[in-house]
């Protein structure tokens, strides 16, 4: 965990091969998956992916990052579902502006840490919208 701006941790992240996260000025690099973790993530992207068949939604991977808030977090949520035309970053092709809907899986482990690193994403607000 380091302190950085954002221009300076998209430079690093296109130069190692681990994921970080970007909080507000602060960079934590993604931990590991359990087998768990990944059974679940499989599991809802599948799921999501069935139900939205016949909608003009998409279902996404955590490979795509999320920029939520003016320049203060990037996030790489475990998946997202975008409705719409997928919005970009300027300059940017793998940072999402606007997911209908974002998930992670939360260990009890990660819990904690995640919403204590990520409070300005609870904070979002948008109105409900019944995708399935």
């Amino acid at each position: 965990m380091y302190n950085t701006t954002v221009d300076e941790y998209f430079r690093i992240e296109e130069a190692v091969e681990v994921k970080h996260e970007y909080v507000e000025g602060v960079v934590y690099p993604m931990t590991g998956f359990t087998e768990n973790h990944c059974l679940i993530i499989g599991n809802v992207m599948v799921d999501l992916m069935n139900r939205l068949d016949d909608t003009p939604c998409h279902v996404y991977s955590s490979h795509f990052r999320l920029k939520i808030a003016a320049d203060t977090i990037y996030t790489y949520p475990d998946g997202s579902v975008v409705c719409e035309k997928p919005l970009l970053a300027d300059g940017r092709d793998d940072v999402f502006l606007n997911p209908t809907v974002v998930y992670d899986v939360l260990s009890d482990y990660l819990e904690a840490f995640d919403r204590r690193k990520k409070p300005s994403i609870t904070a979002i607000s948008r109105p409900y919208r019944n995708i399935c």
